[in-house]
Formats: C-alpha cells, sequence, structure tokens
C-alpha cells in the first residue's frame, strides 16, 4: 500500500513540475518588431545594437543605484560593446527568465 501511494505522490509531483514548467508569458518578437542597427546623427551610419539581458539586482555584478543601472557585469559590457562598435541596449528581467529570453531571441546575451 506505501509503494503504491509513493508511486502516486511521485507522478503528481512530476505532473505539477512539468505543469509549473511548460507555461510562459514571455512572447518572442517578431521579426519586424526587433531592433538590432539605430541609425546615428545625420551621417545615416547605422550602429549595431546588442541587447542584454538582467535581473539588476545582483550586487556587485547589476544593480540600480540613484535610478542608474551599474555593477561590473554592466561596466564590462558596455566597454566591450564600445570597442567593438555596437550599443549596448539593457532589458531588464527576471533572472528565470534570461535563458528563455535567449532561446526566443529578445535578447542576445544575459549579465
Amino acid at each position: 500500500m506505501k509503494k503504491k501511494l509513493l508511486f502516486v505522490l511521485f507522478l503528481l509531483a512530476i505532473m505539477v513540475i512539468g505543469i509549473g514548467c511548460s507555461a510562459t508569458t514571455d512572447q518572442p518578437l517578431k521579426d519586424d518588431e526587433r531592433v538590432i542597427t539605430e541609425e546615428t546623427g545625420n551621417t545615416g551610419e547605422e550602429k549595431k545594437v546588442l541587447r542584454i539581458g538582467t535581473p539588476g539586482q545582483h550586487y556587485p555584478w547589476n544593480f540600480f543605484e540613484a535610478g542608474q543601472l551599474k555593477g561590473a557585469d554592466i561596466e564590462t559590457i558596455q566597454e566591450i560593446t564600445r570597442r567593438i562598435g555596437y550599443e549596448a541596449k539593457f532589458d531588464i528581467m527576471a533572472f528565470e527568465a534570461l535563458y528563455g529570453s535567449i532561446d526566443t531571441n529578445r535578447i542576445d546575451t544575459g549579465a
């Protein structure tokens, strides 16, 4: 009797985990909604944009201070993108949503 009860509880736990993990609220952006390049100035040049997702709450890596996004990850990414000719665009999102957003091309990387 105990084995059957444990088996039923195990199956129930698997179903609850499966249902909880399958729900998604983030809808991927369509190709025409993505911002990959932006015009800069009057020269008509296009500046490439690197989309980065971050929770903004992991001190000292990424956090808000006086309304500004700061931290070691943020400063490192800004310097790297400046050196390779990109502009960093940060999207604030839950840590759990980072991998899914990368998979659906909402962002290019996470910090």
